[in-house]
């Protein structure tokens, strides 16, 4: 039984099965441009163990550890987010201060609990990422 194996090209990134030749052809690549390789390395690249992911650029392909994410990056990105969803929900009560309207008393409790709100967010210390208690939106 002869062993099965597998060609890829880096430009285009692509994986080509030797048994249908006429796929690199009607791409315009040529077997020169490819790098051959067994079938365990392409199966392994195909079904990466739980942890690890498919990766094909210029190096070509391989099989890598995932990154841990970035909860910091993350959590900053979410108070953004909760800050936006803020000033959307103020928007109307600071213009009409701003054109100097006075705000009903429900207005002004809805905008202080925003207001405590905003300084929730921005008191977090996101360090501790990805164990933020984040704070409630008020209703």
């Amino acid at each position: 039984m002869t062993e099965k194996y597998w060609y890829y090209c880096k430009n285009p990134t692509a994986w080509f099965d030797p048994d249908y030749p006429g796929t690199m052809e009607a791409l315009g690549i040529t077997i020169e441009q490819c790098t051959k390789v067994n079938d365990e390395f392409y199966q392994n690249w195909c079904n990466p163990p739980e942890g690890y992911e498919q990766v094909f650029d210029s190096e070509g392909p391989r099989v890598q550890l995932i990154p841990e994410p970035d909860y910091v990056a993350i959590a900053e990105s979410t108070r953004e987010s909760l800050l936006n969803d803020m000033r959307s929900a103020t928007y109307t009560m600071s213009a009409k201060m701003a054109l100097g309207r006075v705000l009903t008393d429900s207005e002004k409790d809805s905008f202080n609990a925003w207001l405590d709100y905003s300084d929730s967010l921005q008191a977090l210390d996101l360090s501790t990422a990805p164990d933020i208690e984040w704070p409630e939106k008020p209703a």
